[in-house]
Formats: structure tokens, C-alpha cells, sequence
């Protein structure tokens, strides 16, 4: 029978092991480290707060054996951009089930009581949660102007949130062991993992899009909430030593 963990609020009930902090123009960055427990298995799972409303987790841990997680319904679920790099996941809804080198899209709005099992194989992953409204405020988007192929990501929280899957490509490898693989410390990390974070959620919105477009929408239009991103994602990379406020970026 699985080991059962019980997250009350959509957080890791673990507490976290080792925390640091660092301020950057008025923006606070915080990096928590939580050890998995020694008694359902061994390894990480860390935390890194970036911009407000933006959070990079990053989990690598095995278990002993069967863990069953059950995550309670959310009325406010966050945009989410998930890649599975090893193991597999089942959960009590198909499209949420994942495995090694697949990606999930995940849109705001109510996401349902879930559950998610893990065998005993050895599990990494990383997943991008950033607020909605930090989404569209730094890529201009208006609620009354939401770009159509877009629109399945902004729900309502009486509405069942959007899930799309698909394959982790190689530009996204790239990028995730980049962050995974990551060589600073302090100021320039969060800049470097901001930077790398943004080029995965445009990778991961043109996958999206591109699946769409070529049923729908075969003309894309010349400023793109995609380049965009890359806009953003320039700025940082250009401004090590005097990085941006959220305004500039936005």
C-alpha cells in the first residue's frame, strides 16, 4: 500500500532545511531547500522565489516505494509550465498523469481534488508557477484584448482550469539543464534563472500555439506575446550588473 501525503494548501508540507535571501531593486529573491523525508525516501525538493508571483521548484528525489500525493481542489491555480525530466507520475485524472520527457501547460482557474502516485524510480522534475496577473501585466496583455489562442489560459475561478501536454523538445532540454546545472550564486543567479525561466514559458507557449495554429490560426501576428518574452528574457541576459525593475521588464 502507497505512503499517502496530504498537502492541505497546494505547498510541500515539509519543512524546508536551509533558506537564503538576497534583495534586488525592491524585488526579493529567497531560495528554500526541503529534505525529502528520510522515511519515504531520499533527495530535494527546492523552492526559488523570484519576481512576486513567480516561483521556480525544482524536485529531485527517489522514494522506497509507492507515494500517493493529494492535492485538495484550488479555486486559484496559478499558470503552470511542468516538465517531467525522469520518472512518471499517475494521476486520478488522465490528462494530469505525466511521464519522463513530457510537459504540461496548466491554466489559471479551479483546478479539481487530484492525486498523484509515484513508484519507487527516481523522480526530477522542475515547474514554473507564475500569477496570472504578473503574466499579463509583463507582456501587455489586457483582459478585454486576451490573444485568442490564449484565451483557454485565463479562467474564471468557477471554471475547470485548462491542461495541455506535450514533449519535452530539445531547445527545452537545454534550457532546463541549464537551470538545473546552474554555476552562480546570489544576484546574478537570479537573474540567469529569471532569464531561463522566460525562454521555457516562450518555448513552451509556442508549442502550444503551433499545435493550434496550424488548424486555426496559420497567420501570426508581428508582436507576439512570444517575442515578447525573448524581449524580456534579452534585457535580463544584457543587464547582469544593473538588472531591470518589473517595470522596465513590463
Amino acid at each position: 500500500m502507497p505512503n499517502t501525503i496530504l498537502q492541505p494548501d497546494n505547498t510541500n508540507p515539509f519543512p524546508p532545511v536551509a533558506e537564503s535571501s538576497i534583495l534586488n531593486a525592491g524585488n526579493y529573491f529567497s531560495e528554500n531547500l526541503i529534505d525529502y523525508p528520510h522515511d519515504l525516501g531520499h533527495g530535494y525538493i527546492k523552492n526559488i522565489k523570484l519576481h512576486q508571483g513567480f516561483l521556480l521548484t525544482i524536485r529531485d528525489y527517489q522514494s522506497h516505494e509507492y507515494v500517493t500525493e493529494i492535492f485538495p481542489e484550488n479555486p486559484e491555480h496559478p499558470l503552470q509550465f511542468y516538465f517531467q525530466i525522469a520518472g512518471d507520475c499517475v494521476s486520478n485524472f488522465e490528462y494530469a498523469s505525466q511521464k519522463a520527457g513530457e510537459t504540461a501547460l496548466c491554466g489559471c482557474g479551479m483546478s479539481p481534488r487530484m492525486s498523484y502516485t509515484s513508484s519507487s524510480q527516481k523522480k526530477q522534475e522542475i515547474d514554473i508557477h507564475i500569477q496570472p496577473e504578473l503574466f499579463k501585466t509583463l507582456f501587455g496583455i489586457n483582459n478585454d484584448v486576451i490573444p485568442p489562442l490564449l484565451k483557454h489560459l485565463f479562467r474564471q475561478p468557477d471554471e475547470e482550469y485548462s491542461v495541455r501536454t506535450g514533449t519535452i523538445t530539445t531547445q527545452m532540454q537545454v534550457s532546463l539543464q541549464q537551470i538545473w546545472q546552474c554555476p552562480f550564486q546570489g544576484l546574478v543567479k537570479q537573474i540567469y534563472l529569471e532569464s531561463k525561466v522566460l525562454e521555457l514559458i516562450a518555448l513552451r507557449l509556442q508549442q502550444d500555439i503551433t499545435g493550434e495554429a496550424i488548424q486555426s490560426h496559420p497567420h501570426k501576428p508581428k508582436r507576439t506575446v512570444i517575442e515578447r518574452i525573448y524581449q524580456a528574457k534579452e534585457l535580463l541576459e544584457s543587464r547582469m550588473e544593473n538588472p531591470p525593475s518589473m517595470m522596465e521588464i513590463a
